[in-house]
């Protein structure tokens, strides 16, 4: 699954670094001096055209993201509930944190 959002991030939009895990937002917010102590999780769909309109991604790209969407696993497929139209689904998570208690 991160394997292919990496992807067609990157595809999208060539600045991309990476979309965090969960696990990987927590252990940030560890280091930072924080911990999650609330979220909410949910899906929201990704219309296509309008997700790579906003970064001005090229045909040549939105022909290859098309090409990897319809090449990817069933189950892949299935997670992302990827559309005939290239739409799909992302998780996404609000985290509320506080400061960590110092013991001194």
């Amino acid at each position: 699954m991160d394997t292919y959002l990496q992807a067609v991030e990157v595809l999208r939009d060539p600045s991309h670094v990476r979309s965090y895990s969960r696990a990987e937002w927590d252990a940030a917010l560890t280091r930072a001096g924080l911990m999650p102590v609330a979220s909410h999780h949910f899906r929201l769909r990704m219309n296509f055209a309008v997700w790579t309109e906003r970064m001005r991604t090229p045909k040549v790209q939105c022909d290859a993201i098309r090409a990897l969407q319809q090449a990817m696993s069933e189950t892949v497929a299935r997670y992302f509930a990827i559309d005939a139209e290239g739409s799909f689904d992302l998780d996404i998570a609000f985290v509320r944190a506080s400061a960590l208690m110092n013991d001194s």
